[in-house]
Protein backbone atom coordinates (compact mmCIF):
# COMPACT_ATOMS: atom_id res chain seq x y z
CA UNK A 1 0.00 0.00 0.00
CA UNK A 2 1.38 3.48 -0.57
CA UNK A 3 0.94 5.67 1.66
CA UNK A 4 -1.49 8.99 1.15
CA UNK A 5 -0.71 11.33 3.60
CA UNK A 6 2.42 12.44 5.88
CA UNK A 7 1.97 14.24 9.26
CA UNK A 8 4.57 16.83 9.87
CA UNK A 9 5.10 17.52 13.20
CA UNK A 10 7.65 20.26 14.10
CA UNK A 11 8.75 20.37 17.75
CA UNK A 12 10.99 22.61 20.30
CA UNK A 13 11.70 21.08 23.47
CA UNK A 14 9.06 18.74 23.98
CA UNK A 15 10.96 15.64 24.56
CA UNK A 16 8.89 14.91 27.65
CA UNK A 17 5.21 15.05 26.05
CA UNK A 18 5.93 14.27 22.62
CA UNK A 19 5.54 10.29 23.30
CA UNK A 20 2.20 11.27 24.15
CA UNK A 21 1.72 13.08 20.80
CA UNK A 22 3.21 10.22 18.72
CA UNK A 23 1.18 6.97 20.63
CA UNK A 24 -2.44 9.14 19.22
CA UNK A 25 -1.14 8.89 16.03
CA UNK A 26 0.37 6.02 15.48
CA UNK A 27 -2.92 4.84 16.49
CA UNK A 28 -5.44 5.35 13.80
CA UNK A 29 -7.90 3.50 12.06
CA UNK A 30 -6.56 3.64 8.88
CA UNK A 31 -3.97 1.05 8.39
CA UNK A 32 -0.25 2.43 9.24
CA UNK A 33 0.81 1.81 5.88
CA UNK A 34 -1.74 4.36 4.37
CA UNK A 35 0.54 7.18 6.30
CA UNK A 36 4.07 8.21 7.49
CA UNK A 37 4.86 10.88 10.47
CA UNK A 38 7.85 13.13 10.35
CA UNK A 39 8.88 14.87 13.05
CA UNK A 40 11.55 17.76 12.60
CA UNK A 41 13.42 19.08 15.53
CA UNK A 42 14.02 23.14 15.93
CA UNK A 43 17.07 22.02 17.22
CA UNK A 44 16.42 20.92 20.95
CA UNK A 45 18.75 19.91 23.18
CA UNK A 46 16.05 17.30 25.50
CA UNK A 47 16.71 14.29 23.70
CA UNK A 48 14.24 14.70 21.23
CA UNK A 49 16.53 12.61 18.64
CA UNK A 50 16.30 10.12 21.27
CA UNK A 51 12.17 10.17 21.99
CA UNK A 52 11.74 9.70 17.68
CA UNK A 53 14.74 7.22 17.35
CA UNK A 54 12.70 4.89 19.90
CA UNK A 55 9.45 4.98 17.95
CA UNK A 56 11.15 4.56 14.63
CA UNK A 57 12.36 1.25 15.85
CA UNK A 58 9.17 -0.05 16.05
CA UNK A 59 6.99 2.45 13.86
CA UNK A 60 9.44 2.59 10.67
CA UNK A 61 7.08 5.19 9.18
CA UNK A 62 8.30 7.77 12.25
CA UNK A 63 11.43 9.52 10.78
CA UNK A 64 13.39 12.26 12.70
CA UNK A 65 14.67 15.48 11.06
CA UNK A 66 16.58 17.93 12.30
CA UNK A 67 15.95 21.06 10.93
CA UNK A 68 19.02 23.96 12.15
CA UNK A 69 17.36 27.14 11.20
CA UNK A 70 15.01 29.05 13.93
CA UNK A 71 11.31 29.32 13.23
CA UNK A 72 7.87 27.24 12.75
CA UNK A 73 7.69 28.74 9.19
CA UNK A 74 11.63 26.60 8.18
CA UNK A 75 10.75 23.54 10.54
CA UNK A 76 7.59 23.62 8.50
CA UNK A 77 8.77 23.82 5.47
CA UNK A 78 11.46 21.02 5.82
CA UNK A 79 8.55 18.45 6.66
CA UNK A 80 7.43 19.20 3.27
CA UNK A 81 10.55 18.71 1.38
CA UNK A 82 11.04 15.07 2.63
CA UNK A 83 7.00 14.38 2.35
CA UNK A 84 6.91 11.82 -0.40
CA UNK A 85 2.68 11.70 -0.46
CA UNK A 86 0.12 13.54 -1.93
CA UNK A 87 -1.25 14.84 0.83
CA UNK A 88 0.52 16.61 4.20
CA UNK A 89 -1.35 16.94 7.55
CA UNK A 90 -0.12 19.56 9.66
CA UNK A 91 -0.21 18.95 13.43
CA UNK A 92 1.61 20.82 16.50
CA UNK A 93 3.55 18.70 18.78
CA UNK A 94 1.12 19.08 21.41
CA UNK A 95 -1.83 18.16 19.69
CA UNK A 96 -3.32 14.56 20.62
CA UNK A 97 -5.33 12.94 17.89
CA UNK A 98 -8.21 11.02 17.79
CA UNK A 99 -8.04 7.63 16.20
CA UNK A 100 -10.10 8.45 13.28
CA UNK A 101 -8.24 12.02 12.28
CA UNK A 102 -6.33 10.67 9.62
CA UNK A 103 -9.50 8.70 8.37
CA UNK A 104 -11.35 11.75 8.45
CA UNK A 105 -8.85 14.18 6.62
CA UNK A 106 -8.24 11.30 3.93
CA UNK A 107 -12.66 11.39 3.61
CA UNK A 108 -12.15 15.47 3.53
CA UNK A 109 -9.94 14.97 0.38
CA UNK A 110 -11.84 12.38 -1.40
CA UNK A 111 -12.78 14.00 -5.00
CA UNK A 112 -12.28 16.94 -3.99
CA UNK A 113 -9.38 19.84 -4.50
CA UNK A 114 -8.92 21.70 -1.17
CA UNK A 115 -7.31 22.21 2.13
CA UNK A 116 -9.03 20.33 4.60
CA UNK A 117 -9.75 21.99 8.46
CA UNK A 118 -10.24 19.45 11.43
CA UNK A 119 -11.53 20.48 14.87
CA UNK A 120 -9.32 21.13 17.75
CA UNK A 121 -10.81 20.97 21.14
CA UNK A 122 -9.50 22.17 24.86
CA UNK A 123 -10.15 20.82 28.21
CA UNK A 124 -10.32 24.30 29.99
CA UNK A 125 -14.06 24.99 31.17
CA UNK A 126 -13.82 22.98 34.40
CA UNK A 127 -9.89 24.58 35.11
CA UNK A 128 -9.21 26.32 38.22
CA UNK A 129 -7.26 28.82 36.23
CA UNK A 130 -9.53 31.64 35.35
CA UNK A 131 -7.50 32.88 32.82
CA UNK A 132 -8.01 29.40 30.51
CA UNK A 133 -11.93 29.48 31.46
CA UNK A 134 -11.88 32.79 29.82
CA UNK A 135 -9.58 31.78 27.19
CA UNK A 136 -11.96 28.87 26.35
CA UNK A 137 -15.19 31.27 26.81
CA UNK A 138 -14.03 33.60 24.10
CA UNK A 139 -12.47 31.15 21.49
CA UNK A 140 -9.38 33.52 21.44
CA UNK A 141 -7.19 30.77 20.57
CA UNK A 142 -9.67 28.88 18.24
CA UNK A 143 -12.43 29.25 16.73
CA UNK A 144 -14.46 27.02 14.93
CA UNK A 145 -17.84 29.23 14.08
CA UNK A 146 -18.60 29.16 10.68
CA UNK A 147 -21.16 30.46 8.25
CA UNK A 148 -20.49 27.96 5.41
CA UNK A 149 -17.88 25.26 6.40
CA UNK A 150 -17.47 24.16 2.76
CA UNK A 151 -16.09 27.54 2.18
CA UNK A 152 -13.73 28.56 5.14
CA UNK A 153 -11.52 32.00 5.01
CA UNK A 154 -7.71 31.74 4.80
CA UNK A 155 -7.74 32.94 8.59
CA UNK A 156 -8.55 30.19 9.93
CA UNK A 157 -5.80 28.28 8.65
CA UNK A 158 -4.58 26.85 12.00
CA UNK A 159 -1.57 24.44 11.33
CA UNK A 160 -1.96 22.39 14.63
CA UNK A 161 -5.00 20.55 12.61
CA UNK A 162 -5.24 21.16 8.51
CA UNK A 163 -4.32 18.83 5.77
CA UNK A 164 -3.26 20.60 2.19
CA UNK A 165 -2.60 18.74 -1.10
CA UNK A 166 1.44 19.20 -1.21
CA UNK A 167 1.35 19.93 -4.86
CA UNK A 168 -0.86 23.25 -3.92
CA UNK A 169 1.72 23.97 -0.95
CA UNK A 170 5.03 23.53 -3.04
CA UNK A 171 3.09 25.89 -5.72
CA UNK A 172 2.05 28.37 -3.34
CA UNK A 173 5.90 28.41 -2.20
CA UNK A 174 5.90 27.05 0.81
CA UNK A 175 5.60 28.79 4.55
CA UNK A 176 7.42 32.55 4.88
CA UNK A 177 10.93 32.29 6.39
CA UNK A 178 10.32 35.66 7.26
CA UNK A 179 8.08 35.08 9.98
CA UNK A 180 10.65 34.97 13.00
CA UNK A 181 8.31 35.01 15.87
CA UNK A 182 4.96 33.39 16.95
CA UNK A 183 2.21 33.70 14.78
CA UNK A 184 0.90 34.04 11.62
CA UNK A 185 2.93 32.10 9.26
CA UNK A 186 0.10 29.77 8.81
CA UNK A 187 -2.66 32.35 7.92
CA UNK A 188 -0.16 33.91 5.04
CA UNK A 189 0.18 30.63 3.72
CA UNK A 190 -3.35 29.83 4.00
CA UNK A 191 -4.39 33.19 2.02
CA UNK A 192 -1.71 32.05 -1.02
CA UNK A 193 -3.52 28.66 -0.82
CA UNK A 194 -6.76 30.63 -1.47
CA UNK A 195 -5.56 33.05 -4.15
CA UNK A 196 -4.48 30.11 -6.01
CA UNK A 197 -7.73 28.82 -6.21
CA UNK A 198 -7.43 26.14 -2.98
CA UNK A 199 -10.81 26.37 -1.08
CA UNK A 200 -11.01 25.24 2.40
CA UNK A 201 -13.41 23.54 3.95
CA UNK A 202 -14.15 22.56 7.48
CA UNK A 203 -14.67 19.15 8.98
CA UNK A 204 -15.59 18.67 12.47
CA UNK A 205 -15.41 14.81 12.42
CA UNK A 206 -11.39 15.12 12.02
CA UNK A 207 -10.87 16.22 15.70
CA UNK A 208 -7.78 16.55 17.98
CA UNK A 209 -7.39 18.02 21.31
CA UNK A 210 -5.24 20.63 21.98
CA UNK A 211 -3.01 19.30 24.99
CA UNK A 212 -1.98 23.32 25.88
CA UNK A 213 -2.79 24.67 28.97
CA UNK A 214 -0.78 28.25 28.51
CA UNK A 215 0.20 30.39 31.97
CA UNK A 216 -1.38 34.44 32.14
CA UNK A 217 2.14 35.69 31.06
CA UNK A 218 2.80 32.98 28.43
CA UNK A 219 -0.12 33.80 26.70
CA UNK A 220 0.33 37.69 26.23
CA UNK A 221 3.97 37.05 25.36
CA UNK A 222 2.52 34.47 22.41
CA UNK A 223 0.04 37.64 21.54
CA UNK A 224 2.77 40.22 21.50
CA UNK A 225 4.78 38.17 19.28
CA UNK A 226 1.77 37.15 16.86
CA UNK A 227 1.16 41.00 16.97
CA UNK A 228 4.46 41.52 14.91
CA UNK A 229 4.10 38.90 12.65
CA UNK A 230 0.39 40.61 11.51
CA UNK A 231 2.10 43.38 11.45
CA UNK A 232 5.19 41.92 8.81
CA UNK A 233 1.87 40.06 6.80
CA UNK A 234 -0.25 42.91 6.81
CA UNK A 235 3.46 44.59 4.99
CA UNK A 236 2.97 42.27 2.19
CA UNK A 237 -0.56 42.43 1.77
CA UNK A 238 -1.65 46.10 3.06
CA UNK A 239 -4.78 45.55 1.03
CA UNK A 240 -6.26 43.46 3.40
CA UNK A 241 -5.66 45.79 6.23
CA UNK A 242 -8.85 45.82 6.35
CA UNK A 243 -9.63 42.42 7.39
CA UNK A 244 -8.05 43.09 10.95
CA UNK A 245 -9.04 45.86 12.65
CA UNK A 246 -8.42 46.51 16.58
CA UNK A 247 -11.47 48.99 16.65
CA UNK A 248 -11.52 52.54 17.94
CA UNK A 249 -8.38 53.78 19.23
CA UNK A 250 -6.00 51.36 21.75
CA UNK A 251 -5.99 54.02 24.50
CA UNK A 252 -9.56 54.13 25.52
CA UNK A 253 -10.85 50.42 23.65
CA UNK A 254 -7.63 48.08 24.31
CA UNK A 255 -5.95 49.68 27.09
CA UNK A 256 -5.84 48.93 30.72
CA UNK A 257 -5.00 52.00 32.85
CA UNK A 258 -1.60 51.88 34.51
CA UNK A 259 -3.23 53.30 38.00
CA UNK A 260 -5.36 50.22 37.86
CA UNK A 261 -2.63 47.58 37.18
CA UNK A 262 -1.05 47.12 40.01
CA UNK A 263 -4.06 47.03 42.23
CA UNK A 264 -6.50 44.63 40.52
CA UNK A 265 -4.37 42.17 38.35
CA UNK A 266 -3.10 40.33 41.11
CA UNK A 267 -6.63 39.96 42.28
CA UNK A 268 -8.15 38.71 38.74
CA UNK A 269 -5.06 37.02 36.95
CA UNK A 270 -4.93 33.95 40.18
CA UNK A 271 -8.90 34.77 41.10
CA UNK A 272 -8.10 34.30 44.65
CA UNK A 273 -10.71 37.24 45.67
CA UNK A 274 -13.87 36.69 45.87
CA UNK A 275 -16.25 38.45 43.19
CA UNK A 276 -13.11 38.87 40.62
CA UNK A 277 -14.72 36.95 38.36
CA UNK A 278 -16.96 39.48 37.40
CA UNK A 279 -14.37 41.75 36.53
CA UNK A 280 -11.89 39.08 35.15
CA UNK A 281 -13.54 38.43 31.52
CA UNK A 282 -13.30 42.21 31.38
CA UNK A 283 -9.40 42.52 32.17
CA UNK A 284 -8.42 39.87 30.63
CA UNK A 285 -9.77 40.86 27.08
CA UNK A 286 -8.43 43.83 27.14
CA UNK A 287 -4.94 42.83 28.41
CA UNK A 288 -4.78 39.82 25.49
CA UNK A 289 -5.76 42.88 22.81
CA UNK A 290 -3.32 45.62 24.21
CA UNK A 291 -0.80 43.24 23.62
CA UNK A 292 -1.85 42.04 20.01
CA UNK A 293 -1.86 45.90 19.66
CA UNK A 294 1.38 46.26 21.37
CA UNK A 295 3.29 43.70 19.36
CA UNK A 296 1.67 45.18 16.10
CA UNK A 297 3.09 48.40 17.27
CA UNK A 298 6.26 47.51 18.02
CA UNK A 299 7.26 46.38 14.28
CA UNK A 300 7.50 49.68 12.71
CA UNK A 301 8.81 48.89 9.87
CA UNK A 302 7.86 47.20 6.22
CA UNK A 303 8.69 46.26 3.49
CA UNK A 304 8.49 48.79 0.34
CA UNK A 305 6.61 47.28 -3.05
CA UNK A 306 9.65 46.62 -4.52
CA UNK A 307 10.89 44.04 -1.29
CA UNK A 308 14.42 45.55 -1.43
CA UNK A 309 14.15 47.47 1.99
CA UNK A 310 12.26 48.81 4.73
CA UNK A 311 10.27 51.89 5.28
CA UNK A 312 8.19 52.71 8.25
CA UNK A 313 4.55 53.53 7.89
CA UNK A 314 1.52 54.86 10.34
CA UNK A 315 -0.49 51.86 11.41
CA UNK A 316 -3.47 50.76 9.26
CA UNK A 317 -5.41 49.04 12.40
CA UNK A 318 -6.43 51.85 14.50
CA UNK A 319 -9.11 54.46 14.13
CA UNK A 320 -7.57 57.51 15.03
Amino acid sequence: MNPEITVVIPTYKRAGSLPKTLKHILSQTVPIESYRVIVVDNRSLDGTDKVVQRFNKEHPEVSYVLQEKPGAAPTRNEGIARAKTPLVLFMDDDILATPRLIEEHLKGHRNRTCSVLGHLNVSWADSGDPFLRYLQESEDQNTFRYLDPHKVSYQYFYTGNVSCRREAVLAAGGFDEGFSVYGVEDVDLGYRLETLGERMIYRKEALAFHDYHPSYKEYLGKRRNAGRSLAYFLAKYPHLAPEFSFGEHPTWELGVPRALTAWLKPLVVDGSVPGTNKIAPWWFRKAVRWNFYKGYKSYRKFWNESGTEYIPIKSRLVHD
